[in-house]
C-alpha cells in the first residue's frame, strides 16, 4: 500500500462567475467573516496583553 506524502497533495482551481444576487451575498458573507475574525483577533491581542508579566 502506498503511503501519500504531503508532496502528493493535488489542488484544484475553479472560476466562478456569479450574477449581481450572488456576487452581494459573497460580499455581505466575506464581510462578516471579516468582522468576526478581527473580532476575536481583538479580543485575544487584549487578553495576552492583559495576562503578560
Amino acid at each position: 500500500m502506498k503511503v501519500k506524502k504531503p508532496s502528493d497533495h493535488i489542488s484544484y482551481m475553479f472560476k466562478i462567475h456569479p450574477n449581481h444576487v450572488q456576487q452581494q451575498l459573497i460580499n455581505q458573507t466575506f464581510g462578516c467573516v471579516r468582522f468576526v475574525y478581527n473580532t476575536i483577533l481583538h479580543h485575544n491581542l487584549n487578553e495576552s496583553k492583559l495576562n503578560s508579566f
